[in-house]
């Protein structure tokens, strides 16, 4: 008498079908698929069915044609009275209806029809008669087979006997083969997919998972989890690692710059290389003595906020990168995402993306500031920027196998920080080439003449943006703010922090559409009066 050892919990788990291997599953799906067989069995039967009936037909026809041609073959030589005979014999032939002949056709020497019967529906082809051996198949159609053969006597051809079978029996029969086939195999076919769609249901949704989070984690989104309660097999198992890795890239993208990662991924490097580039600076103006007047949770959440509306604009709206984020400060570039043929020449297109990012960026966040002071009662802060165009290295910056950071260094960086410091609060100062570069008329600037630049050798041509020039492109701007970007969930979780309401939503559009119309432009600060 055996004795009967009670299993734990963990040897219950361990023995589970979720903890199963992969392989075992796989034999069970595997018998289920014999059903697939059964239907193809019956497909094939019918087939095999089908055939072998028309062969039978097709081998009493030919017996029954050979015999009326050889039995007939001295009414052939009579005149009038031959030709009555056979007419005779094709009417009790076809009125018979035992050999199920549906059609009884008879053709002289000079291959003119001498006698018939009944109606038929498969055409001849008389120069195909003259040269007839023995009884064989001469057409078909759906519902007849066509079976002819010789009549000779003497060794001399005296013409040929036509008999159309029906094969309306074996359509009859095959029509039913295929319904009790079909009736069959579709109860089988149900009962298996009952089946199939209980053991996939419980099988398949790790996979289908696991799948959705892959096709998510290759299109940049890296907060996709399997939240399934996962099993110990192989998919299980990766599953589990899956999410493990998400959750350290997830992680590692926050602290990285996901369109930069992106382009690398995609057909770049982090060698160092020459680039000409349009690099922006931004910072917010009196911010000392503004953090100091507010909670240290405070300075980090509005600085967030503020950043994050930058970041929005410029990488989601405009191509650009954001290259690092330097106290209140943030520097930004534009042009490495854009594929051409000689990256060292300068892309009109670039520096016009980085023109409408940062006025659209400064149209955008005189809304957050009116926010702030609107519904928070609090000081808000104001930036500028600074632009410049130029060649600049592009590479992997820092200590290898420790830390890494991919950035944008040369003259023109340094010039755009300058720039950005002489920029009036709320506006954009830019270089020469900025304005050269991004075609006559494209923005609407003041000159500001020739200025000495801290760290640069020579005086520079500085130009105070107002805006874009171009009317569609102002359109194309407002577009972009009012139906596109301050959506509801923008202007909830950015702007109004949660705390907003439809009125405070609508009366935030409304200011926004009031500056769009009635001041548009950004403030300058000229050193000359000179308009360019």
């Amino acid at each position: 008498m055996g004795v009967k050892v009670p299993l734990n919990t963990a040897t219950r788990r361990r023995l589970g079908w979720g903890n199963l291997p992969l392989w075992v599953k796989l034999v069970v799906l595997v018998n289920l698929l014999l059903i697939a067989a059964v239907a193809s069995t019956g497909l094939l039967t019918y087939k095999v069915s089908r055939d072998l009936m028309r062969e039978e037909i097709i081998t009493a026809g030919r017996a029954a044609v050979t015999d009326f041609a050889s039995s007939n073959t001295l009414d052939f030589l009579g005149e009038q009275a031959g030709r009555l005979n056979l007419n005779l014999r094709a009417e009790q032939l076809v009125r018979g209806g035992k050999a199920r002949i549906t059609a009884v056709r008879i053709i002289g020497r000079d291959s003119a029809l001498i006698a018939q019967a009944g109606r038929e529906s498969v055409p001849l082809d008389l120069a195909m008669l003259t040269k007839l051996e023995g009884a064989r198949v001469i057409g078909e159609s759906s519902m007849t087979i066509a079976i002819a053969a010789p009549v000779i006597y003497g060794g001399v051809r005296l013409g040929a006997v036509v008999f159309d079978f029906s094969s309306t029996l074996l359509q009859g029969a095959v029509r039913e083969i295929l319904i009790r086939s079909t009736v069959i195999i579709s109860a089988l076919m149900i009962l298996s997919a009952i089946f199939l769609m209980l053991l996939l249901r419980r099988l398949m949704l790790p996979v289908v998972e696991l799948g959705e989070a892959a096709e998510a984690f290759a299109t940049g989104d890296y907060s996709h989890r399997i939240s399934l309660s996962l099993s110990g097999d192989e998919v299980g198992r990766a599953a589990k690692s899956f999410n493990n890795m998400l959750d350290a890239l997830e992680l590692h993208m926050r602290f990285s710059n996901g369109a930069l990662i992106d382009r690398i991924r995609h057909g770049g490097t982090d060698q160092a290389a020459e680039y000409q580039l349009t690099v922006a600076f931004g910072d917010a103006a009196g911010y000392t003595s503004w953090s100091q007047k507010q909670a240290p949770n405070e300075v980090f959440a509005t600085l967030s906020r503020y950043f994050s509306l930058i970041g929005a604009v410029t990488v989601r709206g405009y191509n650009g990168i954001i290259d690092k984020f330097i106290g209140d400060g943030v520097m930004t570039h534009f042009g490495l995402l854009r594929d051409r043929p000689d990256p060292r020449t300068a892309d009109p297109e670039s520096v016009r993306d980085a023109l409408r990012a940062i006025i659209t960026c400064q149209l955008g966040l005189r809304v957050l500031s009116h926010a702030i002071r609107t519904y928070e009662a609090r000081e808000p802060l104001a930036y500028r920027f600074g632009i410049a165009s130029g060649r600049c290295l592009v590479g992997a910056v820092g200590a290898r196998d420790v830390m890494l950071d991919y950035s944008v260094i040369g003259n023109v960086v340094n010039l755009a920080s300058r720039l950005e410091h002489l920029a009036p609060v709320g506006g954009l100062l830019i270089d020469r080439f900025t304005y050269i570069d991004a075609g006559a008329g494209f923005v609407d600037v003041v000159d500001g003449g020739m200025q000495s630049i801290k760290g640069v050798s020579v005086p520079i041509q500085v130009f105070f943006v107002r805006g874009i020039a171009s009317p569609a492109e102002r359109e194309k701007a407002r577009a972009f703010l009012l139906e596109r970007f301050f959506t509801d969930e923008i202007l909830d979780s950015l702007v109004l922090a949660g705390k907003g309401s439809r009125e405070s939503r609508t009366a935030l559009r409304n200011y926004l559409a009031r500056e769009l119309r009635e001041r548009p432009e950004l403030p300058v600060n000229t050193f000359t009066a000179t308009k360019a």
